[in-house]
C-alpha cells in the first residue's frame, strides 16, 4: 500500500483566477459588455498568450451587493484586502481594473519558489465626481 498525502499544495502555473459576481453582472444594464470588455483585457494584459493567463470565473454572490456595480476580486486584491467594484466598462476603467486584479511582475524570488507581488498600482479610486472603479476594504 502507497503511502501517498492525504492533501497536497501544488504551485498554479498561472495567475490566480479572476472573480466576478455573477448576480451583480445580471443586475447590470451592461454586465455582458463589461464580462467581455474585462476578459478581453484580461487576455490583453497577458499578451494574448492563451496559456498562463488569469481566467475571469463567474461566481456566487460576495455579499456586498453594490448598486449598479459589479463586485471584481483575485488573489493580488484578496492579499490586499480590498475587492474592486466596476461600475463603468470604458476602456479607461477596464485598463484599471485589470492592472488592479492581476500581479504585474514575478522577480527573481519565484524561482526560488516564492511569487513577490509589484506594489499595488493605483486602483482607479475616483474620488471626483463619477467613480468609475472603486477598492473597498473588506478586513
Amino acid at each position: 500500500m502507497s503511502k501517498k498525502p492525504s492533501l497536497r499544495a501544488l504551485e498554479l502555473q498561472r495567475p490566480g483566477p479572476v472573480l466576478m459576481c455573477r448576480k451583480c453582472l445580471k443586475r447590470m444594464a451592461d454586465g455582458g459588455k463589461l464580462k467581455r470588455r474585462l476578459k478581453a483585457g484580461i487576455k490583453q494584459r497577458n499578451g494574448g498568450q492563451k496559456k498562463g493567463r488569469a481566467r475571469l470565473m463567474l461566481t456566487n454572490c460576495f455579499g456586498i451587493c453594490p448598486k449598479d456595480a459589479a463586485v471584481t476580486a483575485s488573489a493580488a486584491t484578496f492579499a490586499r484586502g480590498e475587492v474592486l467594484l466596476i461600475r463603468d466598462c470604458s476602456e479607461e476603467s477596464i485598463k484599471q481594473a485589470t492592472a488592479a486584479l492581476i500581479e504585474s511582475r514575478v522577480t527573481g524570488a519565484a524561482q526560488a519558489g516564492r511569487r513577490e507581488m509589484a506594489a499595488p498600482p493605483e486602483t482607479g479610486v475616483a474620488r471626483d465626481s463619477e467613480l468609475i472603479v472603486e477598492a473597498r476594504n473588506v478586513r
